[in-house]
């Protein structure tokens, strides 16, 4: 439903804005006479976040951007003490009575009066202020375009003093005044100081920004590493050498590392706090909406958001916004019964819809919930036999819950604009699985629905389970974990888990790799499919990594999402939980599959290749340098090589030259990231039969010239 298009929303929008802009202006010319008290300021300041987010909504930026510049300042009145002049109370007035005009002219022209009143109110808050300082000048005749909100100056941060203390001069009121003072004495330079310090708002490069912090995750994580090995090089000291005096040197050294460690935890967490918002910013329409949705179904619901306050990453703010909306627009229209239905049933009259988010560990949980009649699985699964969905005379739980998240999935007969095409839970279920999280609907008949959604908290540091399948080390998000399961002498096939009975596939067979011994554990992912679980070798426990993507040459495997950073120049694949759980996801590998030497001195590097190769269809061994690569081929047949061209001893083209003396015809392909043309010629002259660079941007290009080179350009990577 596009909300900006309802006539009828329209006017409940006008009408919001015609309110509370009037509020606003009441407050800018309150401050032509005296101070407002702090209730006051906080109220002006809710009156105009929820005019930004509506006007968001509603298809008006610029209102949006004047709502927003005054909801700083009220901010800045309240936490940094930005002192009320006459100057800044007739600027407020001055945008708040251009709000409600621009609403009919924004959508076909710029609002001229509007631009104006906001370069005013910026040109006081960019000039230093004293309490009682002359009106703005007048603002220019018309303005085409908004220019960019312009850094406050910093005023002068206020001090509470007794009123006894107070001079004499100054006029008292029903409340304390607060008295700025005077940047002459040396209480005002520290107050000054710290503002600069840390009451001023920057504009920044969002996305160096992003860059920044994910540098600072990554040093972390080094230091994580550092102290780990410090501690290990302390240990085996103190055992060899008890009486040695290099035993003090290395507790030294192990408590330099902790230190350091934890210097750098400090510095992330205040990092990963800079561009993080308030959760109110993507609730911040929906009481006007259900408002609005509720008088147009005829239906009394009221709205309750718990944890608005909570910041979170903006990048997933951003993102959150529609699909939630969507999913309270559900709530109203199938969730809420109407009046009569809910006094028969011996409810209220008044729905109840609940939008609550909140921190766990290291990943947040988003929930809608109404107190509604439930969902009829009944009709659901009518609706999916219509559909083709079911195959079987029963379906499970689980895989009736996957149907609500099929796109264009719905039980309603006939739909309208307000919901019923089956994208609101679809849309919900993508962005859960574009950010490698889970989804579950939880549901009682009679009492209401809740869809819940757990996200990472960030973006730049995220949290995944480590396991270990065909040998080699994964990660899986943890925000898609439900829970681990020990099936030591219990059945392989499946396990009981909800009163439900889940099939059991290895881990190993997904990624296309045969299975390494016997598995202790499953992990149970939950997905727009329900459950799902899966049996790996071990669980080695929960990690915060920094997630990078796999690149191009490295791509093009539907099973890794990106690689973690652990520190220490170690990485492991991380799963997408999404192609984890498809349905094709259960089949075993083939027999025969090629077999690969990857040879890279980068320990990091070997296990992300590897991982990304095996997940591609291939059976692959690792080799640290020359010297062991040649061990390798020794014992054992391979179908290909892959090598790095930079590495201590022996250079990729110097093992090349070894290997053309041995084994003239093996496939061999050669990469690197510092490649010139003189490399690539040095390469080509000693026998590689491909060589890939940065430069390379072909989705998947390492896995499809191996397969090229092995005969097998169609063949798919086992498995998918």
């Amino acid at each position: 439903m596009d909300l900006s298009e309802s006539a009828e929303l329209q006017a409940i929008f006008r009408d919001e804005v015609v309110a509370r802009a009037a509020a606003l202006g009441d407050g800018g010319r309150c401050m032509l006479i005296k101070p407002l008290h702090p209730p006051a300021i906080a109220d002006r300041r809710r009156d105009a976040h929820t005019i930004k987010g509506n006007a968001l909504v509603m298809g008006f930026p610029l209102m949006a951007e004047a709502a927003k510049l005054l909801e700083r300042t009220f901010r800045d009145i309240e936490e940094i003490g930005r002192p009320q002049t006459e100057a800044l109370g007739g600027a407020i007035e001055a945008v708040a009575a251009a709000l409600p005009e621009a609403i009919d002219i924004e959508k076909n022209d710029t609002p001229t009066q509007l631009v104006a009143a906001v370069e005013g109110l910026q040109r006081v808050l960019d000039r230093p202020s004293s309490p009682r300082s002359s009106p703005p000048p007048p603002p220019p005749p018309r303005v085409t375009l908004p220019r960019p909100e312009a850094k406050p100056q910093g005023p002068p941060v206020p001090v509470r003093v007794d009123r006894k203390d107070a001079d004499v001069g100054q006029k008292d009121s029903d409340s304390a005044f607060d008295v700025v003072v005077s940047n002459q004495n040396l209480g005002g330079l520290v107050a000054e100081l710290e503002l600069a310090l840390d009451g001023e708002t920057t504009r920044v490069d969002s996305a160096r920004l992003y860059a920044l912090i994910n540098e600072v995750v990554e040093l972390r994580l080094d230091a994580q590493a550092m102290v780990s090995a410090a501690a290990s090089i302390a240990t085996e000291v103190n055992h060899a050498l008890p009486t040695s005096g290099l035993n003090s040197k290395t507790r030294n050294l192990e408590a330099a590392a902790e230190r350091f460690h934890s210097v750098l935890r400090s510095l992330e967490e205040k990092a990963l706090v800079l561009p993080s918002v308030p959760f109110g910013e993507v609730t911040s329409t929906f009481e006007q909406l259900v408002r609005f949705l509720s008088r147009r179904l005829n239906k009394d619901v009221t709205l309750r958001v718990v944890g608005d306050d909570l910041l979170v990453d903006r990048q997933l703010v951003d993102r959150l916004r529609e699909p939630l909306r969507h999913l309270v627009v559900n709530a109203v229209d199938h969730g809420v019964e109407p009046a009569k239905e809910r006094i028969a049933a011996g409810k209220p009259p008044t729905g109840s819809i609940i939008v609550e988010v909140s921190k766990v560990d290291h990943h947040i949980q988003v929930s809608v919930s109404d107190d509604g009649r439930g969902i009829d699985w009944d009709a659901v699964v009518a609706a999916a036999r219509d559909c083709g969905m079911v195959d079987s005379e029963s379906p499970s739980p689980a895989s009736m819950q996957g149907f609500l998240f099929a796109p264009g999935f719905t039980t309603v007969q006939q739909t309208d604009d307000v919901s019923g095409d089956g994208s609101g839970l679809a849309m919900a279920a993508e962005l859960v699985e574009s950010l490698n999280g889970g989804i579950a609907v939880g549901s009682t008949p009679g009492q209401g629905t809740t869809v819940r959604l757990t996200l990472p908290s960030s973006l730049a540091l995220q949290g995944v389970l480590i396991v270990e399948a065909g040998g080699h080390q994964w990660g899986i998000p943890l925000a898609a974990v439900d829970t681990t399961v020990v099936v030591v002498g219990e059945s392989q096939d499946g396990v009981r888990y909800r009163d439900s009975d889940l099939p059991v596939v290895p881990l190993a067979h997904v990624l296309g790799l045969a299975v390494s011994g016997v598995p202790e554990e499953v992990v149970v992912l939950t997905a727009r499919g329900g459950l799902h679980a899966f049996s790996v070798a071990s669980v080695l426990g929960p990690r915060q990594v920094a997630i990078k993507d796999l690149g191009p040459v490295l791509g093009g495997t539907n099973i890794l999402g990106g690689a973690a950073v652990l520190g220490g120049g170690q990485a492991i694949g991380i799963i997408d939980p999404s192609a984890l759980t498809a349905p094709t996801a259960s089949q075993k590998p083939a027999d025969g599959l090629p077999r690969l030497l990857v040879v890279d001195d980068s320990r990091g590097a070997r296990q992300l290749v590897a991982a990304a190769l095996g997940s591609a269809g291939f059976d692959v061994i690792a080799a640290g340098d020359a010297a062991e690569a040649i061990v390798a081929l020794d014992k054992e047949d391979f179908d290909a090589v892959v090598c790095d061209f930079s590495m201590p001893g022996h250079t990729g083209v110097e093992l090349v030259g070894l290997l053309r003396q041995r084994l003239p015809l093996l496939p061999v392909v050669m990469v690197s990231a510092v490649a010139t043309p003189e490399d690539q010629s040095a390469a080509y002259a000693a026998g590689v039969n491909a060589y890939l660079d940065k430069s390379d941007f072909r989705e998947g290009v390492l896995a499809s010239t191996l397969r090229s080179l092995l005969g097998r350009p169609d063949e798919q990577r086992t498995g998918t």
